[in-house]
């Protein structure tokens, strides 16, 4: 009876056993695997997204008159001082000192200006 008492508590003990190992290798395996996911799209999806900002950068830039080249908007010199843009960060547009983008994108606010008068006259 005893010897039947210890077989049975050394096949308990064993099964217990494995089950941890195999349990833990596949929880290791598990996170490595997530790991090496995670790294690979966080490094697949950096230039995309360079380059999706540089495409927005780019257009804003010029539909406000502006020249877009080396990353960089450069927005039009006038002679006048009142007609010389800056460039704007925040909205990516080369802005005249109103506020008013320079090129289409400040026509068509004029544009909406004036329809704005007409209507509340």
């Amino acid at each position: 009876m005893d010897q039947q008492k210890s077989s049975a508590g050394a096949i308990v003990l064993t099964v217990v056993v494995t089950a941890l190992v195999v349990g833990g290798g596949i929880y290791w395996w598990q996170t490595s695997k997530t790991v090496t996911q995670q790294t690979q799209s966080e490094t697949s999806t950096v230039a995309p997204q360079k380059n999706t900002f540089e495409q927005i950068a780019k257009f804003n830039c010029e539909q406000s008159g502006g020249t877009f080249s080396q990353s960089q908007c450069q927005c039009p010199k006038e002679s006048r001082a009142a007609d010389s843009f800056t460039y704007e960060e925040s909205t990516g547009y080369c802005i005249d000192s109103f506020g008013i983008p320079g090129g289409e994108e400040g026509e068509t606010a004029k544009k909406l200006q004036e329809l704005q008068m007409l209507k509340n006259q």
